[in-house]
């Protein structure tokens, strides 16, 4: 779907044991999805979201496209040179949201897992950790980096940390926060 500046957009795409592929539901279709299947659920969008508990109901699993989420909830698109510098990871805003998602789990975050570049950003696992997320789709070559990171924080530190994070006034001040430059 080509992003369109001014339109909330996204899709959520559910995957059927057996069926070999994806399915894309758009927005509206979202109460439609009938039964439980034991696929997974990719939310790539932020209206969907939070809709986490609704999603939760229908699907095995659900995995969050957070590439894709940081482009709905920014309004910014990654192939856009001149809209890119809105997509900063470091925004204070993001990790609000993320801490929304995380609370409309209501408990089955265990079910959820964190996918794209997000994870594997210098300084931003501990914060979701902190939120609670403990699934993460990542790059191979990181899983050594990510790792020795996992091992050496602890959930109360995270949990503090992203309290703090959460309430920085903009991306400069959380990265300060997290001793990172710029």
């Amino acid at each position: 779907m080509p992003f369109v500046p001014g339109r909330v957009q996204g899709r959520l795409s559910l995957g059927e044991p057996g069926s070999g592929g994806i399915r894309v539901v758009h927005q509206d279709q979202v109460g439609h999805l009938e039964g439980r299947p034991d696929g997974l659920i990719v939310v790539e969008a932020a209206p969907f979201s939070y809709a986490m508990i609704g999603i939760l109901d229908r699907a095995a699993f659900v995995a969050l496209g957070c590439n894709d989420l940081m482009q709905t909830l920014f309004a910014a698109d990654w192939d856009q040179p001149r809209l890119r510098r809105y997509l900063d990871p470091y925004a204070p805003v993001l990790y609000r949201f993320l801490g929304q998602v995380a609370a409309s789990a209501e408990g089955r975050l265990d079910r959820v897992q964190v996918c794209g570049l997000l994870p594997q950003i210098r300084g931003v696992l501990p914060l979701l950790l902190g939120l609670g997320y403990r699934a993460f789709s990542v790059d191979t070559v990181m899983i050594p980096w990510l790792a020795r990171v996992v091992r050496t924080t602890r959930l109360s530190d995270a949990r503090a940390l992203v309290e703090r994070a959460c309430l920085s006034r903009n991306a400069r001040e959380l990265r300060a926060l997290l001793n990172l430059p710029g």
